[in-house]
Parts: C-alpha cells; sequence; structure tokens
C-alpha cells in the first residue's frame, strides 16, 4: 500500500515523478489493470462540489499532484508528496518510455481531429512508439452506442495504455463507468495534454509551470471564459482557506493535544 496524503479529502499519492514511472512501468510489465488520475486544483474542488466525483478520483489505483499548490499542501501537512508531477510533461515523457520499452498507446478525446493529430505528432518524434489507436469522440456527453464502438475498437487494439483526453471531470468518470470493460493495463485521464501535443494550444513558459500559474496563462491568452467556466475565482475560498484550515486542524490542533 503508497503512502498517501488526502487534501480537502482527495487522496494524493505521495510519489515523486521518477516513482510514478516505475509504478506504471511496474503495472504493465506485471500485467495488472489500473486507473489512473491526475489531480489538480480544479479537480480537487470539483470534488468537493460533487461527492459521486470524489468517490470516482478516490477510487483510482494511482493519483499524483499536477499542480504547485497541491504539493505545497502537502508539505505544510508533513506528507510531502515528493513533488509535482504534471500531467502534460507526464503525457508526453511516457510516451518517450513507450517507444523505448515497447510498449503500446492509445490516444482517446482531443476533440474534433484531437487524437489523430496527437497520433500522428508523436509518431514523427517517437518512430518506434507502437500507436494502437487512436478515436475523437465529438464535444459533450458520449452517447451508449458510440462509448461501445470505442470500447470495441480499443480492446481490439489490444493497447498497454489508453490515454484519455476528455477534459475534467468527463474523462474520468467515463473510464471509471467503462473500467470493467477495458482490457488494458493503464487508463489515464491526462485532458489538455492532448491539445499541446496536437498544437492546438500553447502552453505556458516554464517559470509559469513551476510557480503553478499555467491557469493565469491560459486565461488571458487563450480563453477568457475559463476563469468563469471552471470558477478560478472561487479557489480563495474553496481551495486555499479550506486547506489552511485543514492544516491547522491537522498539525496545530492535534500537536497542541499530544496527539
Amino acid at each position: 500500500m503508497r503512502p498517501k496524503v488526502k487534501i480537502l479529502g482527495v487522496n494524493i499519492d505521495r510519489m515523486n515523478k521518477a516513482q510514478t514511472v516505475a509504478a506504471i512501468k511496474h503495472a504493465i510489465e506485471k500485467r495488472r489493470k489500473i486507473f489512473v488520475v491526475v489531480p489538480n486544483v480544479y479537480i480537487v474542488t470539483e470534488c468537493n462540489r460533487n461527492d459521486e466525483y470524489r468517490k470516482i478520483i478516490n477510487s483510482a489505483d494511482i493519483a499524483f499532484a499536477d499542480g504547485v499548490p497541491l504539493v505545497w499542501a502537502s508539505y505544510l501537512l508533513g506528507k510531502y508528496t515528493g513533488g509535482r508531477v504534471s500531467g502534460a510533461d507526464f503525457f508526453a515523457e511516457f510516451n518517450a518510455i513507450a517507444a523505448q520499452e515497447g510498449y503500446s498507446c492509445y490516444y482517446l478525446g482531443g476533440g474534433p481531429g484531437g487524437s489523430e493529430k496527437v497520433a500522428a505528432n508523436f509518431k514523427k518524434k517517437y518512430p518506434n512508439l507502437t500507436i494502437a489507436g487512436n478515436f475523437s469522440p465529438p464535444l459533450g456527453e458520449i452517447p451508449k452506442q458510440m462509448t461501445d464502438e470505442i470500447i470495441q475498437r480499443i480492446n481490439a487494439s489490444k493497447t498497454n495504455i489508453l490515454w484519455v483526453g476528455l477534459g475534467a471531470p468527463r474523462q474520468e468518470r467515463w473510464i471509471f463507468q467503462n473500467f470493467h470493460r477495458l482490457n488494458v493495463n493503464i487508463a489515464i485521464g491526462v485532458g489538455a495534454a492532448f491539445d499541446y501535443e496536437a498544437e492546438k494550444r500553447k502552453r505556458a513558459p516554464r517559470w509559469m509551470h513551476k510557480i503553478s500559474m499555467e491557469w493565469s496563462y491560459r486565461i488571458l491568452l487563450e480563453n477568457p471564459s475559463l476563469f468563469w467556466k471552471k470558477r478560478y475565482y472561487a479557489y480563495l475560498w474553496e481551495f486555499i482557506l479550506p486547506v489552511f484550515a485543514q492544516i491547522i486542524r491537522e498539525r496545530i490542533f492535534k500537536s497542541a493535544k499530544g496527539v
């Protein structure tokens, strides 16, 4: 059982990037089947708005911290995660590892034409990468008949890794609802990483990644409506203040009581 930290009720594995890579490689090599999630502040706040979504995220076999605020929170809670594991970076880097190790990949999502572009760009970068297939469903909820077709295609491809880029919370819900039908080793939702690899969006400068300000870059230069759609304005009282309350409750009060 891997050590975890619970941040506002959401389980996060205490693993750095190297440990995360090792855990996923181990699952593939041992032919295990695991569900991987990549929580960031948005996902944690969504979990606190929706109990069902929190249960889905907490059902995952691996949950690594995609967000510096989560890493800071873990440190202040005395259960440091080991550092941020960016979902977008992990997507790019693990596809390179897949090419080296002979793992096959299937890409689901990315909007119209997104998965095709992702597959083509990765194949250009990593000629040895085994691409088992790809599918780009239309925006919105995926109809049952299409879901059946997608699962049939994925299973027929015999892929090791299913990368899902439908956006949170849609991608985690889709994986969770269909996990029992999927014959894959790894099913992981990486959201906007598809847009970066498909060159639909430009990533923020590296210094903004380090201070977890990518969201502000996306809002200011790409889509100002994201500020309202993803409720970034609510982060103060839905993440920062509750996290500080958790830190006070778990570190200061317990210490004062000698627990």
